[in-house]
């Protein structure tokens, strides 16, 4: 999942998550869960190069996954995007903060 959303594969994405909520998936997918850097899939989506509200809303609102979900750092998605490059990633800021 994280390598799809850093690849800008949305709709893989969809697949994999749509394959792992189907009954008859043996393996769910844990969103919040850490990869080895320590973020998570919404932590990847703050800072996409793609189109970062399109995943954002995908997982808060489709997946569920709680916006103050942290990464191995103790960082929200909105924290760790203001901290790789608040300017470059503004308007992820505000529409987490939004989504808050």
């Amino acid at each position: 999942m994280h390598l799809a959303i850093e690849n800008g594969q949305f709709n893989s994405v969809q697949i994999l998550w749509t394959h792992s909520e189907s009954e008859k998936s043996t393996h769910k997918l844990d969103m919040t869960r850490w990869d080895k850097e320590g973020q998570t899939v919404l932590h990847y989506s703050a800072v996409t190069q793609g189109n970062a509200a399109l995943y954002l809303k995908f997982f808060v609102e489709k997946c569920g996954i709680n916006v103050f979900v942290k990464n191995r750092q103790g960082l929200s998605a909105r924290e760790y995007a203001q901290k790789v490059d608040r300017f470059k990633f503004h308007r992820v800021v505000k529409l987490l903060r939004e989504m808050e």
